[in-house]
C-alpha cells in the first residue's frame, strides 16, 4: 500500500509539472506571435503597401504641388509667410543656416469629407499634410518638405522637422527643391501726346486784325530786339546785354504789315527789326501785303505780296493759318476796391503820394487818374479798372515779385516824359495789362489817332500788353521790355520793343495768344512675369518613415 501511494503521488506531481510547462509554452508562443504580428505590421508600413500609406503619400504630394504653384504665381495668401509669399520674399525669411525648417503651410486636412476636421475620433482614415521650407545656399532654390499623418493633424514642430505622433496609422514625407528659372520680361513703351491751349506771347508784336488801311502792324519807324529774362545761369530778371541779346524780336499779323526799320541800335549794334516779319494772309485790294523798308535783319514772309528786302530773304505767297484773338469779357463793374494798407488791414495799396487815394481813384467807375507826379503803388494781385490815365510824370508802381494783372475795361493813356508804369521787379511777366476795350459794339475812342491804348511817354517799361480788340499806339521814343498784342499796332518815333523770349511759354501769363501746346510723354514700363513655366520642382525624395514600436512616435530617414 505504501509503495502504491508513493507511485500515485509521483504521477500526480508529474501531471502538474506538465500542465505548468504547457501553459508556459502557450504563453511563449503567444508572445512570439504578437511580436511577429507587430513586426509584420511595422515592416508592412516600411514597405508602404497599405492603403493608408498610399493616402499619406498623396497628401504630401498635394502639399508640394500647392506650394510650387503658389510660389510660381507669387500669390500665396494663406501660407505662413503672408505678404512675403513671393519667391524672393520666402528666401529672405528662411533661416540662413540652411538647416532650420520654417513653416510654409500649417497642418491642412486632405481629401473628403470637407468637414474641416481630420483627427482619429472624427475621421480616422483622413490624412493631413504640413509643408515646411529650408533655405539653400543657391540663390535660385530652396527645399520644400511635405509631411502627412493619418489621421491628422500634423503636430506643430516649431523649428524642428515635422513628424507624426504615436498612434498614427501611417506617415509619409517627401522632399523636393523648388527652383527659380528665367522670368518673362516684357517692355512696353507708351507715347502720349497731349495738346492744351495756353496763353502765350510768341511774338514781340502781334496784331490780330485782318485788313487795315495802313497795315495792321505799322512801324514808321520802329525797332525790335530780343533777350531772355530767365536765361540759364543768370539771376532773374536777367537784363539785356551783349551776352543776352538775340534776333527773335519778330512781328506778325493776321493781315497786312508795313515796316520801316528804325535807327536805334541794340547792345550788339544792330538797328531796325532784329527778327522776322510775317503777314499771314493775302489781303484783298492791298498791292503790298508786306511792305518793307529800313533794316530787316531776318526773313520776311507773306500770304500775298512783298515789297522791299530782308537780310534773310523774302517769301511771298506763303500763307500761314490765322491766329484769331477772341474778344475778352469786361472785368467790371463792379471794379476793384482799393484799400490803403495800414499794416494790419491787408489793404492792396502800399502807398499814395501827391494826393489821397480817393483823389486818384473812383471805385464806382473804376477810373484811375494819376497826374502831376502823383504815385500809386499796388501790391501784386489782380485788379479791374475802367479808364486809366497817367500824365505829368506820374507813376503807377507795382511792388514785390509776384504777378500784377491789371484788367482795363476802358482806355489806357500814358503820356508826357517821365510818366510810366513802373515794374520794380523788371520781370516783364510780373506786370500784365489786359485791355478789353473794343469788345462792345460801338466802342470807339479818338485819342492817339483812334488807339485806346496809347503809350507815349518815352519811358522804359517792363510789361506785357494784351488788347485783342483794341488798337495800340507806341510813340515818343522809349523802350518796352516784354511783348504787345493788339487788334492793330502803330509804332512811331523810334520806339524799341525788346521781346522777352521767356514769354513764349511763361507759366505765369494770365492772358495771351491762345496757343496750342503739345507735350509728348514717353513712358517705358518693364514687366517681369514669373509664370509656372519659370519654376520647377526637382529631385523628389521620398523618405523612409517607420516606428520602432506601435507605441512610439514615427521617424523618417
Amino acid at each position: 500500500m505504501g509503495r502504491q501511494h508513493s507511485l500515485d503521488r509521483a504521477f500526480t506531481e508529474q501531471r502538474g509539472s506538465v500542465l505548468v510547462g504547457g501553459l508556459l509554452l502557450v504563453l511563449a508562443m503567444t508572445m512570439i506571435g504578437v511580436a511577429l504580428f507587430e513586426a509584420a505590421v511595422i515592416e508592412t508600413r516600411e514597405v508602404g503597401f497599405t492603403a493608408d500609406d498610399v493616402r499619406a503619400f498623396y497628401a504630401t504630394e498635394t502639399g508640394l504641388n500647392r506650394a510650387a504653384l503658389d510660389v510660381a504665381w507669387d500669390t500665396i495668401q494663406t501660407s505662413q509667410f503672408g505678404a512675403n509669399s513671393t519667391f524672393a520674399g520666402i528666401k529672405g525669411l528662411l533661416n540662413a543656416d540652411n538647416t532650420t525648417p520654417s513653416s510654409f503651410y500649417a497642418s491642412t486636412c486632405f481629401g473628403l469629407p470637407h468637414d474641416g476636421t481630420c483627427d482619429s475620433s472624427s475621421n480616422p482614415r483622413k490624412p493631413a499634410y504640413m509643408v515646411q521650407a529650408v533655405n539653400d545656399p543657391a540663390a535660385d532654390r530652396f527645399l520644400l518638405i511635405s509631411t502627412a499623418c493619418i489621421p491628422g493633424p500634423v503636430p506643430n514642430p516649431g523649428t524642428a522637422l515635422a513628424t507624426c505622433p504615436a498612434g498614427t496609422k501611417a506617415m509619409a514625407q517627401v522632399k523636393a527643391w523648388i527652383k527659380q528659372g528665367s522670368p518673362t520680361v516684357t517692355t512696353t513703351t507708351t507715347v502720349t501726346t497731349t495738346t492744351t491751349v495756353s496763353p502765350a506771347m510768341p511774338w514781340g508784336l502781334f496784331a490780330g486784325g485782318t485788313a487795315c488801311n495802313a497795315g495792321c502792324i505799322n512801324l514808321h519807324p520802329g525797332n525790335t530786339s530780343s533777350y531772355d529774362s530767365h536765361k540759364a545761369g543768370c539771376t532773374v530778371p536777367c537784363p539785356q546785354s551783349a551776352t543776352n541779346t538775340g534776333n527773335n524780336g519778330s512781328i506778325a499779323s493776321n493781315g497786312n504789315v508795313t515796316v520801316q526799320g528804325g535807327t536805334v541800335a541794340d547792345p550788339l549794334g544792330h538797328t531796325g527789326i532784329n527778327g522776322n516779319v510775317v503777314g499771314y494772309t493775302n489781303v484783298l485790294n492791298d498791292s503790298s501785303d508786306v511792305e518793307l523798308s529800313g533794316n530787316i535783319n531776318r526773313f520776311a514772309k507773306s500770304g500775298g505780296t512783298i515789297t522791299g528786302t530782308a537780310a534773310g530773304g523774302t517769301f511771298p505767297s506763303s500763307p500761314t493759318d490765322q491766329t484769331p484773338l477772341p474778344p475778352l469779357a469786361n472785368c467790371g463793374p463792379p471794379y476793384t476796391t482799393l484799400v490803403l494798407d495800414n499794416g494790419s488791414n491787408g489793404g492792396n495799396v502800399v502807398s499814395v503820394t501827391g494826393g489821397t487815394l480817393s483823389s486818384v481813384y473812383t471805385q464806382s467807375s473804376g477810373a484811375l487818374t494819376l497826374n502831376s507826379a502823383k504815385t500809386l503803388t499796388l501790391k501784386a494781385g489782380t485788379y479791374c479798372f475802367g479808364n486809366v490815365n497817367l500824365s505829368g510824370g506820374a507813376q503807377l508802381n507795382t511792388s514785390g515779385s509776384g504777378v500784377t494783372a491789371i484788367y482795363i475795361d476802358g482806355i489806357l493813356h500814358v503820356q508826357n516824359n517821365g510818366t510810366m508804369i513802373n515794374n520794380a521787379s523788371q520781370d516783364p511777366q510780373n506786370v500784365q495789362l489786359i485791355v478789353t476795350f473794343g469788345n462792345d459794339a460801338g466802342e470807339t475812342n479818338g485819342q492817339c489817332g483812334g488807339n485806346p491804348v496809347c503809350l507815349e511817354s518815352g519811358a522804359v517799361m517792363y510789361m506785357t500788353v494784351y488788347a485783342p480788340s483794341t488798337g495800340v499806339k507806341l510813340q515818343g521814343g522809349g523802350d518796352i521790355y516784354g511783348a504787345i498784342v493788339g487788334n492793330t499796332i502803330d509804332v512811331t518815333g523810334n520806339v524799341t520793343v525788346h521781346y522777352d523770349n521767356y514769354l513764349i511759354n511763361s507759366p505765369n501769363l494770365v492772358k495771351g495768344i491762345p496757343t496750342p501746346m503739345t507735350t509728348t510723354t514717353t513712358t517705358t514700363t518693364t514687366y517681369t512675369t514669373w509664370t509656372p513655366a519659370a519654376y520647377s520642382v526637382a529631385n523628389w525624395l521620398k523618405a523612409k518613415c517607420k516606428q520602432s514600436s506601435l507605441s512610439s512616435p514615427w521617424s523618417c530617414s
